[in-house]
């Protein structure tokens, strides 16, 4: 069920950041979504005027691509190609005039506060929601992500504790007593989360850490998928047949993200596709039973 959910999950997460995107193609933003960083530029004389300086230029900027997204929704409404053409032009130069200035600010602000960390997008959904949703809702939503996070994380190394017993240290050492297996699914919890806290510390320091998992979930959930939907819909085919079909299938779609520029939320189908593909050939070349 795990591996069926989270596909429309992800779609989900996306779908959201699609309603941001459009929200904020008609609502200014802030100069930087990153408070504590705009914060800390205020408490310093040279940081509050280029703040000063950056808003005002950004305001006028922003209140230009609105007027020319308003325009270009009317172009579309009419249906010239013309109309539409030239709409997308004067669209496209004042995204890439706001976006040069947003660039020139960051750096500005990075110079002023010496920090290396990049453009503050992980934050834009926080933005929205302390600045825009009402305060109850707002408490609701904390709480809910909160919760899930907990949920999610208490579940996950419960998880893979349970599998590296139960399908690595168990059929080596058979015929343990109880006690020693639970002794080591606590050690293996305690393996995961280390190895857990030292990805979630490499993953901070990326760009977009919510792009970040999507690629990194896209690269391993459709062959997860694959091996469901064998195990659902293909009951005759035998678990040798899925299980090479599946590391073959990982293989490729690693090779792929390596190698090509495919949009990762592709890898989930291709991933799928190939074990399931590979689990009915497989079963096709293993010799009929006598």
């Amino acid at each position: 069920m795990n591996g069926l959910l989270k596909i429309p999950m992800q779609f989900g997460i996306l779908l959201i950041g699609v309603l941001l995107f459009v929200f904020y193609q008609f609502n200014a933003p802030p100069v930087s979504f990153d408070q504590a960083l705009l914060n800390q530029v205020r408490s310093s004389r040279v940081g509050a005027t280029i703040l000063q300086d950056a808003q005002e230029n950004h305001d006028a900027l922003f209140a230009a691509k609105r007027a020319a997204t308003l325009d270009m929704v009317t172009a579309l409404r009419s249906s010239d190609p013309g109309l539409v053409a030239a709409a997308q032009t004067h669209t496209q130069a004042v995204d890439a005039a706001l976006a040069g200035q947003r660039a020139a600010v960051w750096e500005a602000l990075k110079r002023v506060t010496a920090t290396k960390e990049g453009p503050a997008t992980d934050y834009i959904f926080l933005t929205f929601v302390l600045k825009y949703l009402p305060r109850g809702v707002v408490g609701l939503l904390i709480a809910v992500v909160l919760s899930a996070a907990m949920g999610s994380a208490a579940a996950g190394l419960n998880s893979l504790a349970s599998t590296s017993v139960i399908d690595m240290y168990q059929p080596t050492r058979p015929g343990r007593s109880d006690a020693e297996y639970v002794r080591v699914s606590r050690w293996a919890a305690v393996g995961w989360g280390v190895l857990g806290i030292g990805f979630a510390t490499f993953a901070a320091r990326l760009e977009n850490l919510i792009q970040a998992v999507n690629i990194l979930g896209s690269l391993f959930y459709g062959p997860i998928l694959g091996i469901f939907v064998v195990a659902f819909f293909l009951k005759n085919v035998g678990g040798r047949a899925v299980f090479w079909s599946a590391v073959v299938a990982q293989a490729l779609v690693l090779l792929l993200f390596w190698r090509t520029d495919i949009a990762y939320l592709w890898y989930n189908i291709i991933g799928c596709v190939l074990v399931v593909v590979g689990s009915v050939l497989g079963k096709a070349d293993q010799p009929a039973a006598a």
